[in-house]
């Protein structure tokens, strides 16, 4: 399968607008759960042609077949190889790099939402954040910025009590939400066994399923220390303590989550946490119960192309992440079920051609 691949630039001074779309191996990475999705493009470099053509921090858009898969900016240019076979290795990210790379300017922050929080410590970079999906984005009293913090965990301070995800659309603009289990199924994947009468519709090259209890636990309980008295701290409440409270006496909060299907004994405390209440503790125990649920069953599979239907028969739309895909694999013993995408990588070489991996969840476990 054959897809057009390309870097634009808009030009800047004496640099006009560029645009690439030769390439001897290329990858393009999309996670909606890690931010600072990457690329990787491998262009001809015959007699030095493209030599300054890029430079490491321009700001640049990868379009595939047409679509926007990556705004980001390019972090390193290498040139290689002989006289007859050079080539320039063009690497970046998204524009969330800058939201894991980069320290928050020290700051108090007062009367924010967490979505004019990120508007706030962000404007440098992003230039719109959205909500996606019915969020209830908590109000953020006041917020002190510790020298050194970094961008994305001054957000996450809020964001996990809150129950969403941080990550960076295609388009460079800023998402806050949650995934989408509510939208129809747009990918469908197959893996039947060889004996099958349906091992036509075999779409899949490679797969693996892992399921794994390493990460969770009967019980788990998140527990910090607040003042008891005061007001002012980072949820309201608080002598300007992280929590709030006046510093003249400190008690423990804690909030447990439980896990019925994991053995009993097996159980997990959470030191530091930012909860001001027991409630909020209790939240973020839920979160971690339910992000190992998410994660204790993953597939990874391959197919070819970058493209991918609800149904054997149409071509479907690009793989992206927060969509669903339905998967029958009898090889792993999964006969029905509706998962989501949260990892996808667009990959081609000269050996492989065009594949994509995609990395799956169960939809409807986590952040509901």
């Amino acid at each position: 399968m054959s897809h057009e691949v390309r870097l634009t630039r808009s030009g800047t001074g004496d640099r006009p607008d560029l645009e690439l779309s030769k390439w001897k191996s290329y990858e393009i990475e999309s996670n909606m759960l890690e931010l600072a999705d990457a690329f990787h493009l491998v262009a001809p470099n015959i007699d030095g042609e493209l030599a300054g053509q890029v430079l490491k921090e321009d700001e640049i858009q990868i379009v595939v077949d047409g679509e926007t898969v990556l705004t980001g900016n390019v972090d390193d240019v290498r040139y290689d190889g002989s006289d007859d076979g050079a080539t320039v290795n063009i690497t970046g990210r998204d524009k969330g790099r800058f939201l894991v790379d980069c320290s928050a300017r020290v700051a108090s922050l007062h009367g924010k939402t967490l979505k004019t929080l990120a508007e706030a410590l962000t404007s440098d970079w992003i230039d719109e954040w959205k909500t996606s999906g019915t969020v209830a984005l908590p109000s953020v009293k006041k917020m002190k910025v510790d020298p050194g913090e970094k961008v994305i965990d001054c957000l996450k301070r809020f964001a996990d009590i809150a129950k969403v995800l941080i990550w960076v659309r295609e388009d460079g603009v800023g998402i806050i939400g949650k995934p989408d289990y509510n939208q129809h199924v747009e990918h469908a994947l197959y893996r039947y066994k060889r004996s099958s009468k349906l091992r036509g519709l075999n779409n899949v090259l490679l797969g693996a399923v892992t399921e794994s209890s390493r990460d969770q636990f009967s019980t788990i309980t998140v527990l910090t220390s607040a003042a008891n008295t005061g007001g002012g701290g980072l949820f309201g409440g608080g002598g300007g303590s992280l929590l709030g409270g006046s510093g003249k006496g400190q008690s423990k909060i804690k909030g447990s989550a439980v896990d019925a299907t994991v053995a009993n004994g097996k159980w997990l405390v959470i030191p530091g946490a930012t909860a001001k209440n027991a409630a909020q503790a209790k939240i973020l125990a839920e979160e971690h119960r339910d992000l190992a649920t998410f994660r204790a069953w993953t597939g990874v599979y391959t197919v070819r192309g970058h493209k991918n239907g609800a149904s054997v028969n149409e071509e479907g739309d690009l793989w992206r992440v927060n969509t669903l895909c339905s998967l029958v694999d009898e090889l792993a013993g999964v006969t029905s079920g509706c998962f989501i995408v949260t990892r996808r990588r667009f990959t081609c070489d000269e050996q492989s051609g065009t594949r994509t991996e995609v990395e799956i969840h169960p939809a409807g476990v986590y952040l509901v």
